[in-house]
């Protein structure tokens, strides 16, 4: 875990967060958290994994997660990949041929 002190006050990575964030990541080994969405999506903010941010606040996660930057990047997967009820029809298709 990494600490950061600020005014007197360690600061930790909670695990917890993982939970309510889905798209957040820990970096164990160098101790920075980013959001996957965001950096597969190459968004430049302040928590894609190249800028290793170490805020470790749940403010910095909420700020964060109701960025228009962030809610594009959340929602960039699911544009690229057909829905599951296509998908289902579309092999049913393919096995009446």
């Amino acid at each position: 875990m990494s600490i950061i002190i600020c005014q007197h006050t360690i600061l930790n990575f909670q695990t917890k967060w993982k939970s309510y964030y889905s798209w957040q990541r820990y970096d164990e080994d160098k101790y920075f958290m980013y959001y996957v969405a965001c950096s597969d999506d190459k968004k430049r903010n302040g928590i894609v994994k190249v800028a290793q941010n170490r805020n470790f606040r749940r403010s910095t996660l909420e700020r964060h997660s109701s960025l228009p930057d962030h809610k594009a990047a959340i929602q960039a997967p699911s544009l690229q990949k057909p829905p599951l009820f296509l998908k289902e029809k579309l092999s049913l298709f393919a096995t009446n041929k």
